[in-house]
C-alpha cells in the first residue's frame, strides 16, 4: 500500500480529496504530504541480537514460559532492568530490590504486550512454521525462531518502528520510576510526618495501565509495609485546598465530609490510598447519597466536571473524590463560534451545569451506551468502544476479534452486604441535600466567594480539550500491524486529530499531533487566575479561555437563584429517568364506564394546555433568531430506552418539530403571540436547514414522518396552518421535491413509520387533501414513486404487526395511496396486507400478536392493537373495507388492558384514548365516545392537569409523542374551539 492509497482509507471521509488531506495535514503539524512519501526514519534505538538471555542477571526475574512471546520480551527488557537493579541501589527505602524489579518487570512486560501483541500474531502468520499441530507449530514460533538471533534480527531489521516505541516505552517507564523513586526520597521525613508513620518500607510499585501523559507519566501506587499512597505527576495543590474547602463547610453545617491526607509539591504529589469498604446497615446507604448531593452542589460552584465511576471510591458511607485536577473546568473562548448564539448558550450551560461534570448519570456511545457517572452501577455494563480479544492462545490460529467487553465492575458505589446499592433509588435524598448545600451557597454567595479566592487562586488545574476516549482510540490504532512497520502511516494517522477541526481547534493541534506521536493522551493545563492555557511542555496558548476559570466560577456563584436551582434540579432528575423502575411512572387509571358520570369544564383543558405552553416557552433558549430547548434526549434507532440529556432535536417525535406543532395550535387558539414568536424561533434552523439541504456534503437517511427529512416539512406545514403564515406555507411546499430527490437518488425502500416511507406516505396524503393546482399534481407524482418504492418490499416478509414498524402501516399507507390515486393495484394491496396482518391474530386474545414469534401482545400505538385499530379507521376513511365486527371485539379488549401505564402518545394513555375517540367517532358510537371523555377526566384529574411539577419521567420530557407537548396537543383537541385538531400518530 503507498501513502495515497493509505491516506484514503485512513480519511475514508474525504474520499480521496488529497486537497483537504493536505490541508488537514498542514493544520496538525505543519508538514506536506510529501514528507510522508519516504519510509526512512531516524530510530532512536539500535539493537543488534547477540545471545538470548531470559532471565536477568541481577533480579532473578524470569519470564513465564506460558507467556506467548516471552522470548522476544525478554530481548527488550532484560539489559534495561539489570541496569534499572544496580540503579535502584541508592532507595535504602526499598525492602527488597529484587521483588521490586520482579514486580517492575512484570508491568514492562504487560506494557509492551498490549503494544505489540497484534504485530506479533501477524508475523507468526508469515513465518514458515514446523510441526504437526497448532500446538507444536505456536511452540515453533514462539520458542525456536523467537530464539533464533538471526530471525530476530531480521524482525529488528523489518519492524523498527516496532522495536523503536519498546524500546522506548522500556527506557522511559523505567525513568518515570526512577523519578517517582528520587521523589519518595526528598520527600521520605514528610510522608513520614504527613502520614504519620516512623518508617517507610517500600515493597512494590504499580504503574497506572491506563492512559499516560507527558512523555509515560501516570498515576502510581506505591506499596509500602506500614500504608498505602498514591502517587500523582502533578502537584496536589488544588486538591490539597479542597480539603480544606470541606473543612470549612464541615464546620459551618456539619455535613461530616470526609477528607484524605495529601503532600503537595511543586512537581508532583502523594495521597493517602482509599480502599473501597463496605457500608453496615441501610442508614449508611442514605448517608452516603445524602454526601453525594452535597457534592453535586460543591462541584457546580467549582464548575468541576470529569467526576465519572473511575474517580470515585466509595468508602464506608463516604463518597471520596481521587482525582480533582479537573474542578474549575476552564472555557474556551467561543467555544462554539461556528455554532449560532443561541446554540452556544444551551451548549455552554449543559457543559457548566450539573449534567456536565459526570457525577450524575451519563451515558457515552453510539452503538452501546455506557454510564460513565460517578453514581453509575456498573455492573453488567457493556463498554461503549471496542477492545481486543485474544483467541486460540498457543495455538498458531492465535488471533485477536474486536468485541464491546463487559466493564469491570468499579469502586464508587457501596456496597452492603456484598451487593451494589444503586443511587436511582436515592434518588430524591440527593436532589433534596443539593438543595439544602446550593441555597446555602445561594445565601452566603460573597462569603463563599471570598473563601474560593482564598482558596484557589493561581492553582495549576487540567483542561480537557476533547474526549480522552478519542485520544485513546488512536493511540490504540497504531498498534495494529501497518503502522508497526510503517512510521510515516503511523505518523499520518495520528493527524486524524484534524479531522473535522473547527477554528477553536487550531491552538491546540500540534501540542495534540506530538503528545499523541508519543504516546501519550495529550495533556493541558491551566492557571485559575489566568485566561491562558500551557501543553504538556509547558508551552503558552495565550488568551484561549473565555474569562479566568476562577472567575467563571465566581460568575457562577454571584448568579445562583431560584430559577438557576429549579433548573438543576429538573436536570437532576432526567439524568435518573433511565434508572427508574417503570412502575413509578405508571398512571394506574382505568377505562371508564359512565355510570357516573361527573360535570367538567373543558376550558380547564384550555387552562392547562396554556400552562404547558408558557412553561416551554420559559425553557427555551433564545438569543437571537432561533430558539431551542435543552432536555432528554432518545436514540430510537439505539437504545430506545435510555435517555440522554442534550439539545433536543428538530424532529417532530421527540423534538421541536413536535414543540412547534403544539405552540402553533395553542397560538391559534389563544390568539397569544408569545407562542407564534417562539414557534419562529424555533422553526428557524428547520428552515436554514432545508435551504442548504442541496448543497450538503452530508444528508441525513431518514426520510420518515417522525424522524428525517418529511418530519421537517409536517411541521412546517402544520405551523403555517395555525400561524396563518402564507410565506411559511410556500416555503414548506417548496421543499417537498426534496422528498422525491432523496427517494430516487438512494433507492429508499424502509417501510418504517417513525423512519421510512410509510411515514411520508401519510404526511403527503394528508397535505394533498389541502392543496391545489400544480403544486399537488407534482405531490401525487411523489406519492406514486413512493408507492412503487413501497411495493418492493414482499409482505410475506415483513416481521411485526404493528403501526410504528410493521405491517399495519405498509396497508394504511396502500389504502391512503388508492385514495388519491385511485389505482386498482395499490386498493389490491392494500387488502393484501391485511390478509397477511390476520395472520398474527390470536383469536384466544382478540387481538394481533407482535411479531411472527406470536409470543407477545402489546397495546400500545408502536406495537399493538391501538396502532393497528388506527391502521384500519385509515383503510376505512379510504375506503377499504375493514372487519368492523372483528374490531368491535379487539376495541372491548382494549378497554381492559390498553390504560394504566404511561401517560404518552407513543405507548400510553393519551394515544391509546385519541385512537378509541376516533374509532368511536368512525363508527358513531355514542356511548364510547362518553366512555373516552369520561376516562379522559379521569386521566386529566389524576396527572394532567399538573403535569409541569408531576414527578413522573415523561413530565420531564418536552417531546411530543413521550412528553408534555403531547399532553398540550391532546389537551387542545379535547377542549372546545373552533381551530382544526391535529391527531399527530397518523399526521392529520
Amino acid at each position: 500500500m503507498n501513502t495515497q492509497e493509505f491516506m484514503t482509507s485512513i480519511f475514508p471521509e474525504l474520499k480521496g480529496k488529497i486537497t483537504e488531506v493536505e490541508q488537514i495535514i498542514n493544520a496538525v503539524s505543519g508538514k506536506k504530504l510529501s514528507n510522508f512519501e519516504s519510509n526512512e526514519d531516524n530510530f532512536s534505538v539500535k539493537i543488534g541480537i547477540k545471545e538470548i538471555n531470559p532471565q536477568s542477571k541481577q533480579t532473578g526475574t524470569k519470564l513465564d514460559d506460558d507467556l506467548p512471546f516471552a522470548l522476544f520480551y525478554s530481548y527488550m527488557i532484560g539489559e534495561h532492568l539489570d541496569d534499572f537493579y544496580q540503579s535502584i541501589a541508592q532507595y535504602t527505602f526499598i525492602k527488597d530490590s529484587g521483588l521490586f524489579c520482579e514486580c517492575v518487570g512484570g508491568q514492562l512486560i504487560d506494557k509492551l504486550w498490549n503494544l505489540s501483541y497484534k504485530s506479533l500474531i501477524h508475523l507468526m502468520r508469515l513465518s514458515n512454521l514446523e510441526g504437526e499441530t497448532e500446538e507444536e507449530r505456536f511452540r515453533y514460533f514462539n520458542k525456536t525462531l523467537l530464539g533464533d538471533p538471526s530471525f530476530m534480527n531480521e524482525v529488528v531489521r523489518h519492524h523498527r518502528p516496532l522495536i523503536d516505541a519498546l524500546q522506548k516505552e522500556v527506557k522511559r517507564t523505567l525513568s518515570y520510576i526512577s523519578e517517582i523513586l528520587d521523589h519518595c526520597q526528598e520527600s521520605i521525613s514528610l510522608l513520614k510526618s504527613r502520614f504519620n508513620v516512623s518508617s517507610l518500607s517500600l515493597r512494590e510499585i504499580s504503574i497506572g495501565k491506563g492512559d499516560t501523559h507527558q512523555n509515560g507519566k501516570t498515576v502510581s501506587i506505591l506499596d509500602f509495609e506500614e500504608l498505602r499512597l498514591v502517587y500523582k505527576p502533578r502537584t496536589l495543590n488544588v486538591d490539597e485546598n479542597f480539603q480544606r474547602f470541606l473543612h470549612y463547610l464541615n464546620g459551618e453545617l456539619n455535613l461530616d465530609l470526609k477528607t484524605v491526607n495529601i503532600l503537595s509539591k511543586e512537581e508532583y504529589g502523594f495521597m493517602e490510598f482509599v480502599p473501597h469498604l463496605s457500608i453496615e446497615d441501610e442508614e449508611d446507604i442514605r448517608v452516603f447519597y445524602k454526601k453525594i448531593g452535597f457534592y453535586v452542589a460543591i462541584f457546580y460552584i467549582l464548575n468541576g466536571n470529569d467526576m465519572h465511576f473511575e474517580n470515585v471510591i466509595a468508602h464506608k458511607n463516604d463518597p471520596i473524590f481521587i482525582d480533582l485536577e479537573s474542578l474549575f473546568a476552564p472555557q474556551l473562548h467561543h467555544k462554539y463560534m461556528h455554532l449560532d448564539k443561541s446554540l452556544q448558550k444551551l451548549y455552554t450551560k449543559l457543559e457548566t451545569s450539573v449534567s456536565g461534570m459526570s457525577l450524575l448519570s451519563t451515558e457515552i456511545g453510539r452503538r452501546h451506551l455506557m454510564d460513565i457517572g460517578g453514581v453509575a452501577s456498573n455492573k453488567g455494563q457493556r463498554a461503549s468502544y471496542t477492545s481486543a480479544q485474544i483467541e486460540n492462545l498457543s495455538s498458531d490460529k492465535m488471533s485477536y476479534k474486536l468485541i464491546y467487553p463487559l466493564v469491570e465492575e468499579k469502586q464508587n458505589n457501596p456496597f452492603l452486604d456484598g451487593q451494589t446499592v444503586d443511587s436511582s433509588v436515592y434518588e430524591d435524598i440527593i436532589i433534596e441535600s443539593f438543595n439544602f448545600l446550593y441555597r446555602y451557597f445561594m445565601n452566603h454567595k460573597e462569603n463563599i466567594g471570598n473563601i474560593i479566592c482564598e482558596l484557589f487562586s493561581n492553582q495549576k488545574v487540567r483542561y480537557i480539550h476533547r474526549s480522552t476516549m478519542f485520544y485513546s482510540k488512536l493511540i490504540n490504532m497504531h498498534t495494529y500491524p501497518l503502522f508497526m512497520r510503517n512510521a510515516q502511516f503511523k505518523e499520518l494517522l495520528f493527524h486524524r486529530i484534524g479531522m473535522n477541526h473547527v477554528e477553536q481547534d487550531i491552538p491546540f493541534l500540534r501540542s495534540e499531533y506530538y503528545d499523541l506521536k508519543n504516546l501519550d493522551v495529550p495533556y493541558f493545563q491551566a492557571n485559575t487566575s489566568l485566561p491562558h492555557v500551557f501543553d504538556s511542555m509547558g508551552k503558552e496558548i495565550s488568551d484561549v479561555l473565555s474569562v479566568s476559570p476562577l472567575d467563571f466560577s465566581l460568575d457562577k456563584v454571584n448568579k445562583l437563584c431560584e430559577e438557576d436551582l429549579a433548573e438543576q434540579k429538573r436536570l437532576m432528575a432526567i439524568s435518573f429517568m433511565n434508572k427508574r423502575e417503570s412502575a413509578r411512572d405508571r398512571t394506574n387509571i382505568t377505562f371508564k364506564a359512565i355510570d357516573n358520570i361527573e360535570s367538567f369544564e373543558k376550558e380547564n383543558y384550555v387552562k392547562t394546555a396554556v400552562e404547558v405552553g408558557d412553561y416551554l416557552v420559559d425553557k427555551m433558549i433564545s438569543i437571537d433568531t432561533h430558539g431551542y430547548w435543552l432536555g432528554p434526549t432518545i436514540n430510537l434507532k439505539g437504545k430506545e430506552d435510555t435517555w440522554i440529556t442534550g439539545l433536543i432535536e428538530p424532529d417532530v417525535y421527540n423534538g421541536s418539530g413536535g414543540i412547534s406543532i403544539f405552540l402553533s395550535y395553542l397560538y391559534a387558539v389563544t390568539k397569544d403571540k408569545k407562542y407564534k414568536k417562539a414557534v419562529q424561533k424555533s422553526l428557524t434552523s428547520i428552515t436554514e436547514y432545508l435551504d442548504k439541504f442541496n448543497n450538503l456534503a452530508y444528508k441525513e437517511s431518514g426520510i420518515g414522518g417522525f424522524v428525517g427529512l418529511s418530519s421537517y416539512i409536517y411541521t412546517l406545514f402544520k405551523c403555517a396552518k395555525y400561524m396563518q403564515d402564507e410565506g411559511l406555507m410556500n416555503q414548506c411546499l417548496n421543499y417537498i421535491p426534496l422528498i422525491r430527490q432523496q427517494i430516487q437518488s438512494k433507492d429508499i425502500t424502509d417501510t418504517d413509520y417513525i423512519y421510512g416511507i410509510t411515514g411520508v406516505i401519510h404526511i403527503l396524503s394528508n397535505i394533498a387533501d389541502s392543496i391545489k393546482g400544480k403544486v399537488k399534481f407534482s405531490l401525487m407524482e411523489t406519492l406514486d414513486i413512493l408507492g412503487k418504492q413501497l411495493s418492493k418490499s414482499n409482505l410475506d416478509d415483513i416481521e411485526l404487526s404493528g403501526f410504528a414498524h410493521g405491517l399495519s402501516s405498509i396497508m394504511s399507507s396502500y389504502a391512503l395511496l388508492y385514495k388519491q390515486t385511485k389505482s386498482v393495484r395499490y386498493r389490491d394491496l392494500a387488502y393484501e396486507s391485511m390478509n397477511v396482518l390476520d395472520s398474527f391474530y390470536s383469536e384466544n386474545n382478540n387481538s394481533w400478536y407482535n411479531s411472527k414469534e406470536q409470543k407477545d401482545i402489546s397495546y400500545g400505538f408502536c406495537h399493538g392493537s391501538p396502532g393497528i385499530l388506527m391502521g384500519y379507521l385509515l383503510c376505512h376513511k379510504s375506503g377499504i373495507k375493514i372487519p368492523i365486527d372483528k374490531l368491535k371485539v379487539v376495541v372491548m379488549e382494549m378497554k381492559k388492558h390498553c390504560f394504566g401505564k404511561s401517560i404518552t402518545y407513543c405507548h400510553g394513555d393519551i394515544g391509546n384514548l385519541e385512537i378509541m375517540y376516533k374509532y368511536a367517532e368512525a363508527m358513531k358510537d355514542e356511548l364510547l365516545l362518553t366512555e373516552v371523555e369520561s376516562t379522559t377526566i379521569q386521566l386529566y384529574k389524576a396527572h394532567l392537569e399538573s403535569i409541569t411539577t408531576s414527578s413522573l419521567s415523561h413530565a420531564y420530557v418536552f417531546g411530543a409523542m413521550l412528553g408534555i407537548s403531547g399532553v398540550g396537543l391532546f389537551l387542545l383537541n379535547h377542549a372546545s374551539h373552533k381551530e382544526e385538531r391535529t391527531y399527530l400518530l397518523s399526521f392529520q
